[in-house]
């Protein structure tokens, strides 16, 4: 699985810095962790290129009642937010925070900015839900960037370090709003943004799918050794017969029996 997301943010880190043109001429950024881009992209913070960038929540909801999702970063999964298992509160308590800012609307982008910070999701659909303040919520202006570009970019694996740079707290690290919304972007044009968005949906598509796989056959031989202990501890299964097949033990003071090495000769040498 960790081979197969390096491949994945391999592939997100080429798009999003260099572009679909391996023969595009590069410049300087002046920024580390996008190193060269494109002659034809601006290089520029995020504030500029959006018209909003807050953050959730900063007051515990009324959660006595199922009325409204209220999200956090533990219910953002691979560019997706998890409805199924996040807190909800009730009427009054949200519509409180929508009136305070903390409800996304569609087209903005979530990150994550406390303890697993660079967690993002797309919010490419309408509905009713609002955010506590582990989360920034971005409104880009629509001139200026795709919403999956910049959520990939900013879910880029070298962006981390430039994260790390600017996280405070020991227990628990977080990054401010306003640091996030002076990090250092490339944005090319919006078109190019759709089809690089769209290149990275297609190629990523069968890494996302094989760790998926992975992380389900992984689950599953955890249940099948989980049950198969119970089963031999509960005396469900009997394991008499298969103790009784087992090889016996050599006696550890004979000495190991030598063997002989084979001459090396010009024929059985082996080059690697």
């Amino acid at each position: 699985i960790k081979l197969f997301e390096e491949q994945k943010q391999a592939i997100i880190h080429r798009a999003v810095t260099r572009g679909l043109d391996p023969n595009v001429r590069l410049k300087p950024s002046g920024v580390e962790w996008l190193g060269n881009v494109p002659e034809h992209w601006k290089v520029m913070t995020l504030r500029r290129g959006c018209k909003r960038i807050t953050d959730g929540a900063h007051i515990s909801p009324d959660t006595t009642s199922p009325d409204f999702p209220f999200v956090s970063t533990v219910d953002i999964h691979d560019g997706v937010i998890d409805f199924n298992f996040c807190l909800r509160t009730k009427y009054d308590s949200y519509y409180y925070l929508v009136r305070t800012g903390c409800r996304p609307l569609t087209g903005d982008v979530l990150f994550s900015k406390d303890g697993t910070v660079g967690r993002t999701a797309v919010v490419d659909f309408d509905k009713e839900f609002v955010v506590a303040s582990s989360l920034v919520i971005i409104s880009p202006l629509v001139k200026m960037f795709d919403s999956h570009y910049l959520s990939y970019i900013l879910s880029c694996t070298a962006l981390k370090p430039e994260l790390e740079i600017l996280m405070s707290g020991s227990a628990l690290r977080r990054i401010s709003v306003e640091k996030v919304s002076r990090l250092p972007f490339c944005c090319p044009p919006v078109e190019e943004q759709h089809a690089i968005a769209n290149h990275i949906d297609k190629d990523t598509k069968g890494v996302k799918r094989a760790i998926c796989m992975t992380a389900a056959s992984i689950h599953s031989m955890g249940e099948y050794r989980t049950r198969l202990i119970a089963d031999v501890v509960t005396g469900k299964l009997d394991v008499r017969e298969a103790a009784a097949n087992l090889p016996e033990e050599t006696d550890e003071s004979e000495p190991p029996e030598e063997v002989e090495e084979p001459t090396t000769t010009e024929e059985s040498t082996v080059v690697h």
